[in-house]
């Protein structure tokens, strides 16, 4: 094929992304070496008693760097507008034509509820017209219940960021079941909120949570889309640590106590996973690829990543020891995770 066509067939993929995401399988990324599954109720997760968990309130104008740079401060505060109306209820905003140009994409990881509140919008002249659904507040009521719960569950006092994407991950990806019944079908819920609400989905829906529940946090976030050399399309999340933007798939390690799929390189995604770097739609809304969006190149995690079983984390003295296998070796690692990590 000619480089030509190659290009040719990169641009008509990436434009049908979204129109086929549906499609997007779970697959043992390691055929030769299956992981081992560990009950949630077998999970370690604890912290020193003097380590208490955060408190954390639900915030719902949530934002991320990566969305502000890329959309500009006028997007950001149609968005917070378009929130702040949901949340009580209005029926009509102004926004602006860039605004509603990315909404619906921007809305799928920022606000995972606006399915389930909103029934209809309609846009005209500028203004955005919102129909309801008449449980709006007691959907909103029970997210916000369920968003404080996983975090508070997980995250601790004095965490960095770090410490905190990766406490979220173990917490979380044993827990999600994947739909295989989803796959294909389009009349399916792969929402990120029923990945919240139900930890069920398939990768759109656990990219989704992830990348929402880090905002939560205050780590910056988004998803990332593409499509396979088999043509199989799929979502993981991007998340951005110490400046450096790292991608984190908890789809490939849904229900496993594992790292593998946690601070990987758009290489690494491309080579080991084929998905081409070409082809990765940086953000969901076709305006980075992986080769046109620098970093995400970093090989910071890799020795975390060889524990695929059996991981658990603890506190000490304010660090964080992560213990796992690997089941290439059968050993156990142990690494600590603290400033100067």
């Amino acid at each position: 094929m000619s480089k030509l066509s190659k290009k040719l067939l990169a641009i008509l993929l990436m434009v049908s992304i979204i129109l086929s995401l549906a499609s997007c399988a779970k697959e043992d990324p390691e055929p030769s070496t299956p992981h081992n599954s560990v009950p949630v109720s077998e999970q370690i997760f604890d912290a020193d008693n003097d380590v208490p968990f955060i408190n954390h309130e639900w915030d719902p104008y949530a934002y991320g760097e990566f969305y502000r740079d890329t959309l500009g401060e006028q997007v950001q505060m149609d968005y917070l507008s378009l929130i702040e109306a949901i949340l009580a209820g209005n029926e009509q905003i102004e926004i602006s034509s860039e605004f509603h140009e990315h909404m619906f994409d921007m809305l799928l990881t920022l606000f995972p509820p606006f399915d389930f509140v909103v029934e209809n919008v309609n846009y005209k002249d500028g203004l955005l017209s919102i129909e309801y659904y008449d449980d709006r507040k007691q959907v909103l009521s029970e997210f916000k219940a369920r968003v404080e719960d996983i975090l508070n569950s997980c995250i601790c006092e004095g965490d960095t960021d770090i410490m905190k994407a990766i406490a979220l991950y173990n917490y979380l990806t044993p827990r999600l079941t994947y739909d295989y019944a989803a796959v294909g079908n389009r009349d399916a819920d792969v929402s990120g909120y029923r990945g919240i609400m139900e930890y069920e989905g398939i990768c759109q829906s656990f990219a989704s949570a992830y990348s929402y529940l880090c905002l939560q946090l205050g780590i910056d976030a988004t998803v990332v889309i593409a499509f396979s050399e088999d043509i199989e399309t799929h979502e993981w999340s991007m998340i951005k640590l110490d400046g450096e933007y790292y991608y984190v798939d908890p789809t490939f390690d849904t229900g496993m106590s594992s790292m593998m799929y946690f601070g990987f390189s758009k290489s690494y995604r491309a080579e080991k996973d084929k998905y081409p770097i070409e082809w990765q739609d940086v953000g969901a809304m076709k305006i980075y690829r992986g080769d046109t969006f620098e970093g995400i190149d970093s090989s910071r995690f890799d020795e975390l990543r060889v524990m695929n079983y059996d991981v658990t984390i603890r506190r000490i003295n304010g660090t964080m020891i992560v213990t796992g296998k690997s089941s290439i070796d059968n050993k156990e690692y142990s690494i600590t995770i603290d400033n100067s990590f």
